[in-house]
């Protein structure tokens, strides 16, 4: 099954951004409210109750996904199959590559995501969380909502300029001045890897080590 096989329906995408935005206000408000409680705005704590806070987020776009569009759609337009070993290697190559272009491309304004992670030693707690939510649960529902379910949707309607809508769509949410060029080719190279491979895997594989690299960088001294 391709992607072209299946109709994508505009309700998939409308019923995951109704929940993306009651979900996110759920959870605004009540980072809001802990904050506020503790008194502590500012302070470390409030850094990482915002990751638990998007780690609770992204898990519940992940039930969302699969509720809404691989219950309808199945996993195969979703691209969750296999696809040829070379996409695989491509990945693997294109990963460091979009992290040399992000450090070489300094943009005026721009900052890291992850700024302010390597002063001190993180607890292992806060470590593990960082990385799950960095290498595993992030990536995982990024490539499925933006090239899983957002850009067949727009390709199937706009061809092409379909698919560099999802990637720029991909490049707003991660804010304009955030991660500058290296967040730009990452999602360029994920959408061109889902088009021409017709699977999510090796786009969520290069996500996911190009993330790793980046917070490899800002952890470790030196």
């Amino acid at each position: 099954m391709h992607d072209h096989d299946v109709r994508f329906p505009w309700s998939v995408a409308g019923e995951l951004a109704g929940f993306a935005l009651v979900w996110g206000a759920v959870l605004t408000i009540g980072l809001q409210f802990s904050v506020a409680l503790g008194g502590r705005a500012g302070a470390p704590a409030g850094a990482w109750l915002l990751l638990l806070a998007t780690i609770a987020f992204d898990l519940g776009m992940l039930a969302a996904t699969a509720w809404c569009a691989v219950r309808r759609l199945g996993h195969a337009a979703l691209g969750m199959r296999g696809c040829a070993r070379r996409w695989y290697g491509a990945a693997v190559l294109l990963a460091p590559a979009c992290m040399l272009l992000g450090a070489s491309v300094r943009w005026p304004g721009v900052v890291s995501a992850h700024d302010g992670l390597g002063s001190g030693v993180l607890p292992p707690w806060q470590l593990a969380a960082l990385i799950a939510l960095a290498v595993v649960i992030g990536p995982t529902t990024e490539e499925l909502v933006f090239r899983g379910v957002l850009q067949p949707l727009l390709h199937q309607r706009w061809g092409v300029v379909g698919v560099i809508a999802s990637a720029l769509a991909f490049m707003l949410v991660h804010g304009p001045a955030l991660g500058g060029a290296g967040v730009v080719a990452l999602g360029s190279a994920a959408s061109w890897l889902r088009l021409r491979s017709g699977a999510v895997m090796p786009g969520l594989l290069m996500h996911a080590l190009y993330n790793l690299g980046v917070l490899l960088v800002v952890l470790l001294p030196g």
